[in-house]
């Protein structure tokens, strides 16, 4: 156990530290919103779609939605004034009065008043939005939005008005929308024994002067990551060199992931793998949803990648600082074992190049319910030459040939159990060791807990059990290791170990926080970090951490107390055109002292040209480094100049080049862009005119985008477009814009597709572009001399086989039209009530995309005798009156009200159910298509028009109201004689 002595220093450090940052909450406020973080998100409610979208911004951890959207969206009969700041009306029912006033700070909801507090409620591009924690208290609701699958779930408390409105049509929700996930046919990129490689390159030369009188020291450097298909797999090969040794790091790996592979296989590594720290081989297979893919382990997982020597590599977890590392020689970055919180973890990796340069990428990964499906398996076996590398350099300490072998799977019992065991064999000292483990996993929509047993011949065996959850907005992990005895172990043998993570918000103040206890049989250890990241108000970002430590040594009675404190901070902001980066570390115990101090300025002179300052204080050996420096980025290269001087006198003068060499389709020459990354993947557009299966001219000005990447281009002059940084091993939607091509009458002939970008590789997607045709005619009934119309018959557009391309009804003239028909065969045909009259058809055509426009496709029918109108005859009628054109079902909302206009002398109505005969332009033709059809059918016998007015149209509906049974009914019969019709409800 924990000494007083430590647990009371270390609360100690945590209650300064709560007191210390939550003393800044005066200077602390929500950042502005920015349009590079504006989000289109679809609206679910409980789940379920609503078929429409609201906008919204991100902004941290929160998330903004337009109130105007969202209220017209949900039914809610509220009135927004951006410019004013105001918004009023009512929701669910009128007594539920509602008013936000945004220049005085209060809202009023249902006879509550809460203030405004700063950042809750904000005027953007004209629009009002405001935080769903703040919606959620003002309405009846809980909103959650996933960033991550681009929805707004709301969990309503009370019934609204688009549930009822769902409940009077008997109507689900859900339906067909805009799915997030990518939705045209995949065409799939094939790997290469030898393909192009996307490739970054930097050359370095230096000029050193140690003292004022002694001559300089010159020297070059340089530094390559390339990735791209090698062995029909994805390699990664980094090198670095300097003129007194050309080779200082050399790695190379190949990767394949997310395939299809027997028994499951999706994902496989030769070389420089990321299990064991070595070279060797791995495979990993199964899985579960689409974050578990290529994983194997649960709970804890392992990022690792490549880049340049000499970038400094942050990673944030649900938007906390993690750690930072910076990349050595190898070109490598690893973090390893990262525990998991429950639910979604976004882990964000900013990279910052030591001339300015900066990137980013982002993982998600899941820890929850369903990871794995009953009967799904996931397993991963390894073969790994620990602490070597292929080429031999940086080699860690050992003996060659100590092997790293393990093997392991994980088994889906039920969605809510999975059990799992490995083995792993080790040399140490000579001798082969093997360890065996066994895991229990539960998980469910509140927490993901886990019980594991690790057996290791000659040590201590244990058994480990760990929970994590989510309590509102607080994660919460908790871990606890018990060992057992080992008699033949001879150093102090380990007894338990405990754990327990927090994260949360304190008064919108974010805090990370993390504590561990180890107890040995002659000693006590006890860690313990806590942190922030958080955005000040027109500030910049900051991030701070403290650190606490101690151990206990236990000897022959007498106890020995080693205590050590420290922490890191780093502060980001721009105040435009500069832009600083300050960062500290510092002790406390066992004394106060400064470890390092350093700040980055830089100042954008214009869109590619910036000067960068640097200024780094090392106490420990009283030494003050400056720098300055001039980043110039041009569409193909970057160059960096820089003058270094240190308090030592030494004078350091570089010039850097650095460029990236990306592959262009079609040749061997490469593409110099100095902003292509190197991790990502790139798709190649071609958009050019299909003269009959041979590319013909090509098109330029035409926007082409990756839908899921939210990535967007145009086409050059050659009718080429270039899709960059496409995320790896992501399914992507490929889309052209129709609307801006330079004629309407053009059509892609490719609808689109879909593609997985693999890091420095690219996929080619040819949109070839058709000229379309209108085919227009009339379809007539021949008495005698005379022609009369036939109006709403029903037009088929079929190929020479038989399949239906297109149908169409005849207009209340006669006349119908087929509209961006593509080149081909066709012929035309009408219904079969109607085949039997025809005198006279169109002949079967082929269509050229130079017709523009085929007039003259008419029908003649043969007159039939007149009688009298009755139901059954609506189809055969002939008179030439306007027809409805029947429209489609559209949600009413509370918003829009419609004016309802009864004809006087309606009977009482017994029911709120009408039959819609159609929607028009105006009354005056809902009346007279009313007079033609009523008369003499005894279908509408008692019956009354109703006429509705909806914005710009006339519905007509059969009065008077009904019980649905009975609406349906009369709907089934007028069907039945092809007078289309649909049932509402009008309550």
């Amino acid at each position: 156990m924990l000494t007083d002595g430590a647990y009371i220093r270390g609360w100690r450090l945590v209650l300064a530290f709560l007191c210390i940052t939550f003393g800044t909450q005066a200077f602390t406020a929500p950042a502005q919103l920015q349009l590079e973080n504006e989000l289109l998100l679809e609206l679910r409610l409980d789940g379920e779609r609503l078929d429409l979208d609201v906008l919204g911004y991100q902004r941290g951890e929160e998330f903004l939605v337009s109130l105007n959207e969202l209220a017209n969206g949900l039914g809610f009969l509220i009135a927004v004034d951006a410019e004013q700041g105001l918004a009023e009306g009512w929701y669910i029912s009128e007594d539920r009065f509602f008013s936000l006033d945004l220049q005085n700070a209060v809202v009023v909801s249902d006879g509550q008043q809460w203030p405004i507090s700063e950042g809750e409620a904000v005027m953007f591009e004209g629009e009002l939005y405001v935080e769903t924690k703040a919606l959620e208290k003002w309405f009846p609701l809980r909103l959650s939005a996933v960033i991550r699958e681009l929805y707004l779930n709301i969990e309503a408390d009370e019934l609204l008005p688009i549930q009822k409105r769902t409940q009077r049509r008997k109507h689900p929700i859900g339906g067909t929308s805009s799915n997030r996930e990518a939705q045209f046919p995949l065409q799939e990129t094939p790997y290469r024994l030898l393909g192009p490689h996307t490739t970054k390159l930097r050359l370095g030369f230096s000029s050193v002067r140690q003292t004022p009188d002694s001559r300089a020291d010159y020297g070059s450097n340089y530094a390559l990551l390339s990735r791209g298909d090698l062995g029909w797999m994805t390699s990664t090969i980094s090198l670095s060199g300097q003129s007194e040794e050309s080779l200082t790091g050399a790695r190379l790996k190949l990767e394949r992931t997310a395939f299809d592979g027997p028994l499951g296989l999706n994902h496989v590594e030769v070389g420089d793998v990321s299990a064991g720290g070595g070279r060797g081989l791995l495979l990993r297979g199964g899985g579960g949803r689409n974050e578990q893919s290529g994983r194997f382990d649960l709970e804890v997982i392992t990022l690792e990648g490549s880049q340049l020597p000499d970038w400094d590599v942050e990673l944030y977890q649900n938007g906390q600082l993690i750690t930072i590392q910076t990349t050595g020689q190898d070109g490598r970055y690893v973090f390893e074992d990262l525990p998991l919180q429950f639910g979604e973890n976004r882990f964000e990796l900013k990279f910052f190049g030591p001339f300015g340069e900066t990137e980013s990428r982002e993982e998600v990964y899941f820890l929850g319910l369903g990871m794995l499906a009953p009967g799904g398996i996931s397993y991963e076996m390894s073969a790994v030459e620990s602490g070597r590398t292929v080429f031999g350099l940086n080699d860690g300490e050992g003996e060659s040939g100590n092997g790293l072998f393990s093997g392991g799977f994980n088994f889906g019992l039920s969605r809510n159990l999975t059990v799992g065991a490995g083995v792993t064999s080790r040399e140490v000292a000579g001798e082969r060791l093997e360890s065996s483990n066994a895991r229990l996993g539960i998980s469910t929509s509140r927490f993901y807990g886990n019980v594991n047993y690790v057996n290791t011949p000659g040590a201590q065996s244990s058994v480990s059990t760990s929970l994590s959850t989510r309590l509102g907005i607080t994660s919460l992990n908790l871990g606890y290791t018990q060992y057992f005895d080992e008699p033949e172990l001879a150093s102090s043998p380990q007894k338990w170990q405990t754990s327990i993570g927090i994260t949360s918000s304190v008064f919108d103040f974010p805090v990370k926080f993390k504590a561990e206890t180890r107890e040995q049989e002659n000693s006590t250890a006890y860690n313990a970090v806590i942190g922030t990241t958080t955005t000040l108000a027109g500030m910049g970002q900051f991030s701070s951490s403290l650190w606490y430590s101690s151990a206990d040594e236990r000897l022959n009675g007498i106890t020995t107390r080693t205590s050590l404190t420290g922490g890191q901070s780093n502060f980001r902001t721009v105040i435009k055109p500069w832009s600083f980066r300050l960062s500290t570390s510092y002790d406390f115990e066992p004394e106060t002292e400064l470890i390092d101090l350093s700040a980055t300025g830089s100042l954008s002179i214009d869109r590619n040209l910036s000067l960068d300052l640097d200024i780094r204080h090392d106490p420990r050996i009283d030494t003050t480094y400056y720098a300055a420096g001039i980043n110039w980025v041009l569409d193909h290269v970057v160059i960096n100049a820089r003058v270094g001087y240190d308090s030592d006198e030494r004078w350091v003068g570089l010039i850097n080049l650095s460029t990236t060499l990306a592959p262009q389709p079609g040749t061997l020459m490469p593409r110099f862009d100095s902003l292509a990354s190197v991790g990502a993947g790139a798709v190649e557009v071609r958009v050019f005119e299909d003269e009959n299966g041979a590319v013909g001219q090509p098109y330029a000005g035409v926007d082409i985008k990756g839908v899921q990447a939210w990535r967007r281009a145009t086409t050059d002059e050659r009718g080429l477009a270039y899709l960059s940084r496409m995320p790896a091993h992501r399914q992507v939607d490929i889309q052209l814009e129709e609307a801006t091509l330079a004629d309407t009458e053009l059509r892609s002939r490719n609808p689109g597709v879909s593609v997985i970008p693999r890091p420095g590789s690219y996929a080619v997607v040819d949109f070839p572009i058709i000229r379309t045709v209108e085919l227009e005619g009339h379809v007539v009934t021949a008495d005698g001399d005379e022609e009369m119309p036939v109006s709403r018959a029903l037009v088929s557009l079929k190929t020479l086989d038989g399949a239906v391309v297109a149908q169409r009804r005849s207009a209340f003239d006669g006349f119908f039209l087929f509209d961006g028909i593509e080149p081909g065969d066709y012929q035309l045909s009408l219904e079969d009530a109607l085949d039997g009259r025809v005198l006279d058809r169109p002949d079967n055509l082929t269509v050229l995309s130079s017709n523009g426009v085929i007039r003259g496709l008419d029908f003649t029918l043969r007159a039939i005798e007149e009688k009298a109108v009755t139901l059954g005859t609506f189809a055969q009628k002939e008179e030439s009156q306007p027809q409805p054109i029947i429209a489609p079902v559209v949600p009413v909302l509370a918003s829009a009200e419609p004016e309802v206009e009864a004809v006087p002398e309606s009977p009482v109505e017994e029911g709120s159910w009408f039959v819609q005969l159609g929607a028009y332009g105006t009354r005056d033709l809902a009346q007279a298509f009313w007079n033609r059809v009523s008369q003499g059918a005894q279908a509408f016998e008692g019956k009354t028009p109703r006429f509705e007015q909806y914005q710009n149209m006339t519905r007509l509906l059969v009065g008077p109201g009904q019980g649905r049974d009975a609406a349906n009914q009369l709907c089934q019969q007028l069907q039945a004689d092809s007078l289309e019709c649909l049932v509402r409800s009008m309550d």
